[in-house]
């Protein structure tokens, strides 16, 4: 009969000692689990904030095209300005000296 309680209670003793590994085993799976999708979620993150880094610079590249192309059109139409008066002048020049003749 004492025999018998041993074996229950050794019984009992290894049911409660499995228990226990697979609830830390469970345990276990879930730590990795949150661990990868803590890693996911930083990845993703990091993602994110390239994009929203790549469309700045976008933007900013832009910008300097659409101001370089401004400035460009203004100097051209100094240059423009400045060759008609000298052309105007010149013409003015020869219309004098042909009618000196």
């Amino acid at each position: 009969r004492l025999a018998a309680q041993c074996a229950i209670m050794e019984e009992t003793l290894s049911g409660h000692r499995r228990d226990g590994e697979s609830a830390a085993e469970a345990a276990q799976k879930a730590a990795i689990g949150a661990a990868d999708a803590s890693v996911e979620a930083g990845i993703q993150a990091q993602f994110a904030a390239s994009a929203a880094t790549e469309a700045a610079l976008r933007s900013t590249v832009d910008e300097f095209k659409a101001g370089r192309a401004a400035a460009m059109e203004a100097m051209m139409a100094g240059v423009k300005a400045m060759l008609a008066e000298q052309l105007a002048g010149l013409e003015g020049s020869l219309d004098s000296r042909v009618a000196g003749l």
